[in-house]
């Protein structure tokens, strides 16, 4: 399949920019069904003009429906959607990628959706459908989940499919941090996979960037006891990661904190530890939960992050610990690649 894909590019490499162009169409009024056109090209960050005769093309082709609420797609579309996943990987070369971006990081494995975060917002929802079925295949029927929070961890629990049936898998945050939206909460990622999975889950009520004499009361209370315990029995983490400034600014760590991130040049950030590009730690917010020694001990760590932007972030926390797989997008794994070559 590789050589002929090579042979179509030298023949018709406009034919196969149009096939990815017009997947990822369809893949967008999927992921935001129903919708209509004007919104469909804000999404997509192009002109309505542009979009309009694809559009009329995929009806033609019985792939969407138009309702009064807007574009949808039906059965045969989403069917040419599943299908046409593993030809786009192969198409764009991502399976080489992956082993480059790998080879670079040093990790277990890597996992490369097609597309940039930066530029197309579906992409996040194809990491996520990535990072569950690596999840599902995982996981088994006693494992004990972390997860941390943030919008990239929430998209995952949201593509994770309804696995009808009680298991006894159960699923715990982190960290505490109740400073984020609701939604990107640790918490709330935690309830709403457990659900998705037929399992159980704990709540870890703790701010972040607390006092330590307050950090040390919390730590006796039965119920934030019974989380850590948990945490350092989860054979499975599942981690955002972050930009280290925007991170930081996200958790209103005070400024001097601030200048420290900058004057040490802190790349990236997960689970509340800030590294440099090379992996070293610079900062450690306070917070219970996930200790460095958990974050190291834990088996199998799975994290997911994307963009063009994150790249340098991706590379600070994947230096640090190599026992990870991780679940990137096409921009920031060849932004990676471009980081590594200068």
């Amino acid at each position: 399949m590789e050589r002929m894909m090579n042979h179509l590019r030298k023949l018709t490499p406009e034919m196969l920019v149009l096939i990815e162009k017009r997947y990822s169409i369809l893949k967008n009024i999927y992921y935001y069904q129903p919708i209509g056109r004007r919104l469909l090209a804000d999404r997509m960050n192009i002109s309505e003009r542009i979009v309009r005769k694809d559009l009329s093309f995929l009806k033609e082709q019985r792939l969407i429906d138009i309702t009064a609420a807007g574009m949808e797609v039906n059965s045969e579309g989403l069917e040419l959607i599943d299908e046409l996943q593993d030809f786009i990987k192969v198409f764009k070369g991502l399976h080489q990628l992956e082993s480059r971006v790998k080879e670079i990081l040093g990790i277990d494995a890597v996992l490369v959706v097609p597309g940039n975060v930066d530029e197309d917002l579906s992409v996040k929802k194809d990491m996520g459908k990535a990072a569950a079925a690596v999840i599902r295949k995982e996981m088994k029927d006693d494992s004990i989940i972390a997860v941390s929070g943030g919008s990239t961890l929430a998209e995952v629990a949201r593509q994770m499919p309804d696995l009808y049936g009680e298991h006894s898998i159960e699923v715990i945050p982190a960290r505490g941090g109740l400073g984020e939206v609701v939604e990107y909460q640790a918490n709330t990622i935690a309830a709403d996979l457990a659900g998705k999975i037929g399992g159980r889950y704990r709540l870890l009520y703790v701010p972040d960037n607390l006092s330590r004499e307050a950090l040390e009361k919390i730590k006796t209370e039965p119920a934030v006891e019974e989380v850590v315990a948990g945490i350092k029995k989860a054979d499975i983490l599942i981690f955002g990661i972050g930009r280290a400034e925007d991170m930081g600014e996200r958790r209103g760590l005070p400024f001097e904190v601030m200048e420290r991130i900058r004057s040490e040049n802190a790349a990236g950030e997960a689970l509340g530890f800030y590294f440099d590009i090379n992996g070293n730690i610079v900062y450690t917010s306070t917070s219970i939960g996930l200790n460095l020694e958990d974050y190291g001990n834990i088996p199998r760590a799975v994290a997911v992050a994307g963009g063009a932007k994150k790249a340098r972030a991706i590379m600070a926390a994947s230096f640090f610990r190599k026992r990870t797989l991780l679940v990137t997008d096409e921009g920031g794994a060849r932004e990676i690649v471009r980081l590594d070559s200068m």
